[in-house]
């Protein structure tokens, strides 16, 4: 059974979610930034307390995947 595109990407933005909010969840819970981005391969543990104050402000609606506007080429 081949997945359509569409079904991929959701697949992958589930995962992805599921991924943000764990290293969340952890790092509220007293892990260090620095050792869930190392974890995570992420270039900067910025990237998990940016995602925390999100989470904190916004819950878990704001780690998840916007959908993209397309952009109109003005030519």
């Amino acid at each position: 059974m081949k997945l359509s595109d569409e079904d991929a990407n959701n697949r992958i933005s589930r995962r992805t979610e599921l991924l943000l909010v764990t290293l969340v969840q952890r790092f509220l819970d007293g892990e260090a930034a620095q050792d869930l981005a190392a974890e995570a391969g992420l270039s900067s543990p910025q990237w998990v307390k940016a995602w925390a104050r999100k989470y904190r402000r916004e819950g878990v609606d704001a780690l998840r995947a916007k959908p993209k506007r397309a952009t109109q080429r003005t030519w």
